[in-house]
C-alpha cells in the first residue's frame, strides 16, 4: 500500500525575515505532522512582488499571498502601495494576489498563538512586552527579538495548536471590529480594517489547515 502523502503548493512574498522564517517553521510542522492528509510546500519568492512574478514560469492561474505589515493608519499611503505594487504584479504573470496583512505588524500574529489581544497598540514597540510575557523571554528591543537566533528560539516554543489558537483568536478579533461598527476599508479589491488590532494572514494560514484537513 502506497502510504506517499500528496503535496499541495502555496505561493507566498512577504516583507521581513521573521515572515520567511515563520512560513519555512510551519511548512515543517506541517510535514513531520502525522495527523495531516496532506504534505505542503512553500514557494517564498521574495519581498517585490513585481520583481517576483517576472520570474515565475506558471502552467494555470496562480494565487499569492503577500504578507505584510500595516502601520500608516493616517493616510493608508505605504499600505496603498503595496497594493498598487501586488496588482501590478497580476498584470504581468497569470496570478491572482491576496493581501495578508498586519495591523501593526507581524509581532501581533505572533502573540496570537498564545493569547487573545484586544488591546489598541500605538506602536509597533509596545508588542514586545506580550512576547517577552508569553514567550518567557526578556529582549530588550524588537530588534534583539528579530536575530534569527532569536526569533527562532521563539518558534520552538510553538506548534500546530498554537497556530490554531491564533487563527480562533485573530477571527476573534475581527469579527470584534465587525460588531464594533468599524469601517472596514477597501483599495482596489483588497479589504482592511484601520483600526489596531486587525490582520488577514490567518485566512491563508487557515485555508492552508483546511486544504490539509489539520
Amino acid at each position: 500500500m502506497n502510504n506517499k502523502k500528496i503535496t499541495k503548493l502555496y505561493y507566498f512574498s512577504f516583507e521581513g525575515e521573521t515572515e520567511k522564517w515563520y512560513l519555512e517553521w510551519l511548512l515543517n510542522e506541517i510535514n513531520i505532522s502525522e495527523e495531516a492528509r496532506y504534505k505542503v510546500s512553500f514557494r517564498l519568492i521574495g519581498k517585490n512582488p513585481v520583481k517576483a512574478v517576472k520570474n515565475l514560469t506558471l502552467l494555470y492561474k496562480t494565487d499569492i499571498y503577500h504578507i505584510c505589515d500595516y502601520e500608516d493608519k493616517k493616510d493608508d499611503k505605504i499600505l496603498k502601495i503595496v497594493i498598487d505594487s501586488i496588482r501590478k504584479a497580476e498584470e504581468l504573470n497569470d496570478v491572482k494576489y491576496h493581501l495578508a496583512y498586519n495591523n501593526l505588524t507581524f509581532e501581533l500574529w505572533l502573540v496570537l498563538h498564545k493569547n487573545l489581544c484586544n488591546r489598541h497598540c500605538t506602536n509597533n514597540k509596545d508588542y514586545l512586552q506580550y512576547i517577552n510575557s508569553l514567550y518567557n523571554e526578556k529582549f530588550k528591543s524588537l530588534e534583539e527579538y528579530k536575530k534569527e537566533q532569536n526569533f527562532k528560539k521563539i518558534l520552538s516554543k510553538l506548534n500546530l495548536n498554537d497556530v490554531k489558537t491564533a487563527i480562533h483568536n485573530a477571527k476573534h478579533i475581527m469579527q470584534n471590529n465587525m460588531n464594533s461598527g468599524f469601517k472596514q476599508c477597501e483599495y482596489k479589491k483588497e479589504k482592511y480594517y484601520r483600526e489596531n488590532p486587525s490582520l488577514s494572514i490567518f485566512e491563508i494560514i487557515d485555508k492552508i489547515f483546511d486544504d490539509i484537513g489539520k
